[in-house]
């Protein structure tokens, strides 16, 4: 089941904590396969997790410029994206 998130998260986003923190655990779901390294979930959006983002993007959605946002809507990585690679948390 995929995970929602209320605002936008990543470079330029709403960054609220809980959903960062959402994005953030699948992110870290993904990193060994993504080849990124895990980051720290703690619900603040800094360079770690903006990396790691991009990094997924680069890895799991190859048809978008990396951006380093995570985005509810159209034009970008979306959170159900993340999920369907296969994250539950």
């Amino acid at each position: 089941m995929a995970k929602k998130i209320s605002g936008s998260v990543g470079k330029g986003g709403k960054n609220k904590s809980k959903d960062t923190e959402v994005v953030q655990k699948l992110l870290n779901l993904h990193a060994s396969k993504g080849g990124y390294a895990s980051i720290k979930v703690d619900g603040i959006v800094g360079d770690k997790t903006i990396k790691a983002i991009r990094e997924f993007q680069k890895a799991f959605v190859p048809k978008i410029k990396p951006d380093g946002l995570v985005s509810t809507n159209k034009g970008t990585i979306k959170v159900s994206a993340i999920a369907s690679a296969g994250a539950s948390i």
